[in-house]
């Protein structure tokens, strides 16, 4: 009852999976309701009046053979019907008859159902396991018009696209956009103790807002104001996630307007490829690149994109952070999987970590605003094993931060030279029009991965920001969390707890990437639950 309450999971049947096609049934909450005549908040109520773990099928036997009576007396036919399913009907047609889901019903057992105290003592309990925690009643998203109130916004054509896009694994954030008007990162890797750097939600909202604008905003009478908002749920310091953001999309600043969605992704023809790689580059406030179209690799006009976006938000990133991200960019194309496992790093540097993760969260953007652009730019050249590795990029971090000479941060390579200065010319520029200068600001290192004859204990490199002990517990990193979000652990995983999907395809790197994905056990039983912060769960949109 979980699954269907919540919607917490695609809930697919075993019992009707096909092998050879590999196609099955999955339960849609909506349509049951709409099937059994219930409203979303009275299902916790026909699940205990069913039989749960908390209230068993014997405490409710004589209420449910009472309404099978009824409702056999009601409905000749019933007797056709396999008995489980008229008992399912006849608790459904009962619940119904307890009074209106949207009357001022107060109490979480209706006062007309005729049931002994400790019945309804012992079904009041069944009720409230299905509360979330602070929930003092049920407030269910009302799913069955908020989808529609998006799907209206763009063609069928559009919404079929989608749907196909979603089924091959592709185009997620768009689809979670345009169907059902949600976006969510539950986690995040980010140093708490590190004021300077924005929280990766806060530093790609502009950049999501622009790709909201993209999918929804169409024509010259479109406004943002007058469309509904989009419902985000990220994690970052001060959000107590007890209900999702209201953002609303911005339109892409284009000196032809706000292309209309159907041209970017149907129509062919240079000048709609040029438009495509223009609403790219607007998402990102880059417009300047389309120059370079061609002239460099997809996958570094991407990296360039990303790199002047996070520059021109993050104010506090150094020339050494920007030379760090550049480098990388250009050296790990040439690198093979080996070579990228035997870098070797002097030491760990916490902030190098949270820059990489800041990254990597990016490419999720760059894939987002690619897919609602009609993809100008090859999907493969944007996966995150094609451009980023995260120990390389660290490596790149401690030299450009011990100022070596370029030729040395670009290995030694003439080629990766050349393209590594014609990166940062193009980026320099563009901040420099956006009056945003960049400063030299080298980070010297504290100490070595070599042990010291009295050893080092994490409290101590933990209070530096830098480790020597890459592979000991307890990073100095660390993931960020609002203050009081959860009173305790214990209810974090209680019923309807949220381990994260969506955008979260992505905070896991490429090989090796941020030297290891943290792997944590699942199950309500593990209490310790490391340092990621979970978001709450909301309906999303069904799988065709």
């Amino acid at each position: 009852s979980d699954y269907i309450i919540y919607d917490s999971a695609p809930y697919l049947s075993v019992a009707k999976l096909q092998i050879n096609s590999l196609t099955t049934v999955m339960y849609d909450r909506q349509k049951l309701c709409t099937t059994i005549g219930l409203a979303v908040t009275q299902l916790p109520l026909l699940a205990c009046l069913l039989g749960n773990d908390v209230v068993s099928e014997e405490h409710v036997r004589q209420i449910r053979t009472s309404a099978v009576e009824t409702y056999r007396r009601a409905s000749p036919a019933a007797y056709s019907r396999a008995p489980h399913g008229q008992v399912v009907l006849a608790v459904t047609r009962l619940v119904s008859t307890l009074g209106s889901p949207d009357g001022e019903q107060t109490e979480l057992v209706p006062l007309s159902l005729n049931a002994p105290v400790p019945l309804r003592d012992l079904l009041k309990k069944g009720i409230s396991s299905y509360l979330l925690p602070g929930q003092k009643s049920f407030e269910f998203v009302d799913v069955s018009a908020s989808p529609a109130t998006f799907e209206k916004l763009v063609s069928p054509e559009i919404l079929k696209a989608c749907r196909e896009k979603h089924v091959a694994a592709e185009g997620f954030m768009v689809y979670c956009v345009v169907c059902a008007g949600v976006t969510e990162c539950s986690n995040s890797l980010e140093d708490e103790e590190d004021e300077e750097l924005l929280p990766q939600a806060l530093v790609y909202r502009p950049c999501r807002q622009r790709i909201y604008g993209l999918l929804l905003l169409h024509g010259p009478d479109a406004n943002s104001l007058e469309n509904p908002a989009i419902r985000e749920w990220f994690v970052y310091p001060g959000n107590p996630l007890n209900e999702p953001e209201m953002i609303h999309p911005v339109p892409i600043n284009i000196s032809c307007g706000r292309p209309s969605l159907d041209v970017l992704w149907f129509s062919s023809g240079p000048e709609v490829s040029a438009l495509r790689l223009t609403a790219f580059l607007s998402v990102f406030d880059c417009v300047e690149f389309s120059e370079l179209f061609g002239q460099i690799e997809d996958s570094l006009l991407g990296a360039l994109c990303l790199i002047t976006y996070v520059v021109l938000q993050v104010q506090t990133l150094s020339e050494e952070d920007v030379d760090a991200y550049l480098s990388q960019a250009v050296c790990q194309r040439l690198k093979s999987s080996p070579e990228l496992q035997q870098i070797e790093l002097p030491l760990l540097s916490s902030r190098a970590v949270q820059l990489g993760s800041l990254y990597v969260r990016g490419i999720s953007h760059l894939l987002g605003a690619n897919n609602a652009s009609g993809c100008p730019l090859p999907s493969a050249a944007l996966m995150p094993w094609h451009v980023f590795d995260g120990r390389l990029f660290h490596s790149k971090y401690l030299l450009a931060h011990r100022g070596v000479e370029k030729h040395e941060l670009l290995d030694d390579d003439p080629s990766c030279l050349s393209q590594f200065l014609l990166l940062k010319e193009k980026l320099v520029e563009t901040c420099r029009k956006r009056s945003r200068a960049l400063q030299s600001r080298p980070r010297a290192p504290e100490r070595s991965l070599s042990p010291s004859p009295g050893g080092s204990s994490g409290e101590d490199w933990r209070q530096r920001g830098e480790t020597a002990g890459g592979h000991q517990r307890g990073w100095g990193w660390r993931e960020r969390r609002g203050q009081n979000v959860y009173k305790s652990r214990d209810r974090m995983w209680g019923r309807g707890g949220h381990r994260g999907r969506g955008q979260d395809f992505y905070s896991c790197h490429s090989s090796e990437d941020m030297s290891r994905c943290l792997k944590l056990p699942r199950g309500r039983s593990n209490h310790y639950r490391g340092r990621y912060q979970l978001a709450p769960r909301w309906p999303h949109p069904s799988a065709p």
